[in-house]
């Protein structure tokens, strides 16, 4: 019963968030730009050397002295929300520079895609693997992984909480794919549909110091 609570205080918060977010808003009402990077250099030796999975983005922070940015991987296993301190996260911000920009993301490494790594413009967490890794590492079992926002940029206001990329596994030949990450039925079905799904979120906040 609690879980089902979080799931569905998160997916109020997308509804809240999608709800708020204005097409018109001002340049000067968003905490963070973010656009993914896929096929960057670093998700492509990751790739080539087989090495296990990345997903790269590029963060701009226009106000980054009073803000504080929270990256984290959120885990779901047979429906079930796992605690994100057991993954992995990261709290960054409150720069001296008034304007940041950077890389951030998150990696899932061999052998078997057992070890968790985050990278952002203010540090890592990682690599390590985590106590209760949901990743499941049979023979039998498919993984895919996708990005969560297309070629558009992704802009962030205060309190948003936003889906960038997802990894999936499922104990059979083959899962979907295409999967509307930041819609409330999007999520849903994606949680419901496979096994274990992995998360990276992102969270931005104006704190301050």
């Amino acid at each position: 019963m609690r879980q089902k609570i979080k799931l569905v205080t998160f997916l109020l918060i997308l509804i809240f968030a999608a709800g708020c977010n204005n097409p018109g808003e001002e340049e000067g009402d968003y905490l963070a730009y973010i656009t993914a990077s896929q096929d960057s250099e670093y998700e492509n030796t990751i790739r080539d050397l087989n090495l296990g999975v990345l997903f790269d983005f590029n963060i701009e922070l226009p106000y980054a002295e009073e803000t504080m940015v929270t990256l984290w991987v959120q885990g779901y296993k047979n429906g079930e929300e796992l605690e994100a301190d057991e993954l992995a996260n990261i709290r960054f911000g409150n720069f001296p520079e008034e304007e940041v920009e950077g890389r951030l993301g998150f990696s899932l490494l061999n052998p078997d895609n057992q070890t968790f790594f985050l990278y952002t413009p203010g540090g890592t967490a990682g690599p390590h693997i985590p106590e209760n890794n949901p990743v499941i590492t049979d023979e039998n079992t498919f993984s895919t992984w996708e990005y969560a926002i297309g070629d558009e940029r992704l802009d962030l206001s205060e309190g948003e909480a936003r889906v960038l990329a997802a990894f999936r596994q499922t104990k059979g030949e083959s899962t979907r794919s295409g999967y509307d990450y930041n819609s409330p039925g999007g999520l849903r079905e994606a949680i419901n549909d496979d096994d274990v799904v992995l998360l990276l979120m992102i969270e931005v906040k104006r704190e301050e110091f």
